[in-house]
């Protein structure tokens, strides 16, 4: 799905990858982000971080509870730079061709930020110090041993995952810039159009839907899953007509 916004503004593009995953922190899914979105991998234009200092590229990737999600930010509104911006982030996400090279020394990586996540946000020491002083038995929180979960993904596994989700059908593109929709559309169909990538996108086979602004607001609080009462999606929808049904 690609979702294209005319605007006055520096140039955006965020692709998202439905994952399924039930942990936010999720390994697979994080060291497949890490490995897609490296700096020093080869595409056509060059090494990522090459592509990155030549355009003035902002760009950023993170997993979450149920997707991934890839950004771009290109600071001007140049036709022919903003299609190198396409370009790119389709050939990082369809060209897995540093997993084996790299994936060792990732693990370390990710490892790494999963220990500096957790212990900043959660530590021991304030339930210690709770029960020492008013003689509690407060559970203290074990944290999992980070190095030997990430230390059993092995490469099968990553190949697995990348060619279950990593198809056009799991795959949604917001774009948003001084550009102008049918021609980006045509572009980003160009460059999407991976061979035997099932749902692949048709340059002709887009479904326009011409916005109205939107008029009134309603909003919607719901629960991401049963099973997760902590957590709340809150969306907005509006135009055409407020219908919940098929604008949420």
């Amino acid at each position: 799905k690609l979702a294209v916004v005319k605007s006055n503004r520096p140039f955006i593009m965020t692709t998202s990858v439905k994952t399924d995953s039930n942990n936010a922190y999720s390994i697979i899914p994080h060291i497949t982000e890490h490995l897609l979105y490296k700096d020093n991998k080869q595409i056509s234009l060059g090494t990522f971080s090459a592509i990155k200092q030549k355009l003035g590229l902002d760009t950023g990737a993170e997993t979450g509870s149920y997707c991934t999600r890839y950004h771009m930010q290109y600071p001007f509104d140049d036709e022919k730079e903003v299609e190198k911006v396409i370009k790119t982030q389709a050939e990082l996400l369809q060209n897995p061709n540093n997993f084996e090279k790299d994936l060792e020394n990732e693990k370390k990586i990710i490892t790494a930020e999963y220990i500096q996540r957790n212990y900043s946000s959660v530590d021991k020491l304030p339930i210690v110090i709770t029960n020492t002083l008013f003689n509690t038995n407060l559970p203290v929180p074990e944290q999992p041993n980070y190095k030997e979960l990430t230390q059993n993904v092995q490469l099968n596994n990553l190949q697995d995952f990348y060619d279950k989700y990593y198809q056009n059908k799991n795959m949604a593109t917001f774009i948003v810039g001084n550009i102008e929709p049918d021609k980006i559309a045509t572009v980003f169909a160009r460059y999407f159009n991976k061979p035997n990538n099932e749902g692949t996108i048709k340059e002709k086979s887009f479904v326009k839907i011409k916005a109205t602004p939107i008029i009134k607001t309603i909003r919607i609080d719901t629960q991401i899953d049963e099973k997760d009462t902590n957590n709340i999606l809150v969306g907005f929808v509006g135009a055409p007509n407020n219908d919940p049904k098929s604008n949420f």
